[in-house]
């Protein structure tokens, strides 16, 4: 009979991953910072691509900023608490400006809710603009 364990894992590891980090980021000395993600997300398979918050919202940055939107977008994605009971917080910057916060107790429903808040940040901000 095999006995197996978990060889080299601890089960608590975290891949860390960053890109385009051009600006000094603050993250609260209880939080672990695990990625600043950029926008290529992969799409959960349950939801239709052109009603996902995050698919909006690059719509809505190409609208705005052609085929370069994504190099005015920024995301940082971390999580706190124990590891059995993670809260995961994810900020969206445009131009280096918050367009969206949200924390859940998953990393792609704290991400989907920060794109939903700045989608609609950005919709107001187009017909804002329409209409002078």
């Amino acid at each position: 009979m095999w006995r197996g364990g978990n060889i080299g894992r601890t089960g608590h590891e975290h891949r860390i991953t960053t890109w385009r980090l051009s600006l000094p980021r603050r993250v609260h000395e209880s939080s672990r910072l695990v990625s600043i993600v950029n926008t290529r997300t992969q799409i959960p398979a349950a939801m239709p691509s052109n009603d996902h918050p995050r698919t909006m919202m690059n719509n809505e940055l190409q609208l705005r900023y052609g085929s370069t939107g994504a190099e005015h977008l920024r995301w940082e994605v971390y999580s706190q608490g124990p590891p059995n009971n993670l809260t995961w917080s994810a900020t969206i910057y445009i131009d280096d400006q918050n367009y969206g916060r949200a924390s859940a107790p998953t990393r792609g429903a704290a991400q989907d809710t920060a794109a939903q808040q700045a989608y609609n940040h950005l919709r107001q901000e187009r017909s804002t603009r329409s209409d002078l």
